[in-house]
């Protein structure tokens, strides 16, 4: 254990050749990554476009690799704009440093060891949903290490197997005040939106042990909280105000992609989770992104509600509140019909 958070990522980092996890990057397309990988690419301006507004969200920290190569690095500054990372903070170092100090500030540092939660693994799965796994900080350390010496087979600690060619993904975690993890369904056919929500407990796909702050013992551990022992299909109340913000922001997400990129989102399976106040909606993954190329419709400017610009007001419009369908199976989309896939599932 450490005594401070500067001691805890000195010792955690003491393990890697800090030289080796230097600036490697490589001219790789973040697109070409599996749509519920690399959808973060999607979500925040393009390079060469500067009147692109950022997008009100707050996400984790997020990293995107090929093999072993960092490419692709986004997260949510201090006012909670969506931003991608700008190619002097793209290299490993740096990513272990955040990793490390966003888990050393969401408890006490003196805790921070190499058992400590401290990021979630993201690898797709071919025709199916992206498999998900936490890692804590010594599964973090030794899978950077051998990103930067060879995705050969594991040392002594055990970390999953990755393919030189195989794209995945480091995001920190995210750990909610109480066992909640909101999926939020959204589909469009013949024109209409539609939004099904449903909660599920967090700790059937990312389970964290002593660490989460609803468990037994934990200092302020939250009073409400999924049973033990639930599984993914296990549904958890949503707070009708977090519920209310999630779809705000699923249906802020689609504009923006339909705006900036010129992309049709057909159907989305997103993850959110509440943060450290319970009142704010953390953008936390993907499940599922069908897109098409081209716009369905224009888009509004009063639409654009999640977005940074002049206008004072950020109020939803009453057309899109309408169409919100939470805690219930729409028609002609449920979640089990949406691309195959279904919120159990997820």
């Amino acid at each position: 254990r450490t005594g401070s958070k500067g001691r805890g990522r000195a010792t955690a980092r003491s393990r890697i050749n800090v030289d080796s996890l230097g600036c490697l990057r490589a001219p790789l397309r973040v697109f070409a990554l599996p749509m519920e990988i690399g959808f973060w690419r999607f979500l925040a301006a393009e390079g060469n476009d500067t009147e692109a507004l950022p997008l009100k969200q707050r996400i984790p920290e997020v990293a995107l690799f090929r093999g072993r190569t960092l490419h692709a690095g986004f997260c949510s500054n201090q006012r909670g704009l969506l931003q991608q990372r700008g190619s002097s903070q793209l290299t490993k170092e740096l990513l272990l440093d955040r990793l490390l100090a966003l888990s050393a500030a969401k408890g006490d540092a003196g805790d921070l060891c190499l058992q400590t939660p401290v990021a979630i693994l993201r690898r797709g799965a071919g025709t199916g949903p992206p498999r998900a796994e936490v890692l804590n900080a010594s599964q973090v350390l030794e899978l950077l290490e051998r990103t930067s010496n060879g995705l050969g087979p594991a040392g002594s600690t055990p970390v999953p197997h990755l393919a030189d060619d195989e794209d995945w993904s480091l995001q920190s975690m995210a750990v909610p005040p109480s066992d909640l993890r909101v999926v939020s369904v959204y589909s469009r056919e013949r024109g209409e939106e539609r939004l099904d929500m449903k909660g599920r407990p967090y700790s059937a796909v990312y389970p964290v042990g002593s660490h989460a702050p609803w468990a037994a013992g934990h200092d302020g551990a939250a009073s409400a909280s999924a049973p033990s022992g639930s599984s993914q299909a296990t549904e958890v109340a949503v707070p009708e105000d977090l519920a209310k913000t999630v779809a705000d922001k699923t249906y802020a997400l689609v504009r923006y992609v339909q705006r900036f990129h010129g992309r049709t989102i057909e159907s989305l399976i997103a993850e959110f989770v509440a943060d450290a106040t319970g009142r704010r909606a953390v953008l936390h993954g993907f499940w599922k992104v069908d897109m098409s190329e081209g716009k369905a419709s224009p888009i509004a400017p009063s639409a654009m509600t999640e977005l940074e610009s002049p206008t004072p007001s950020t109020a939803m419009p009453s057309t899109m509140s309408e169409s919100i369908h939470c805690m219930s199976r729409p028609t002609s989309a449920t979640p089990s019909s949406v691309a195959g896939y279904s919120t159990t599932a997820a």
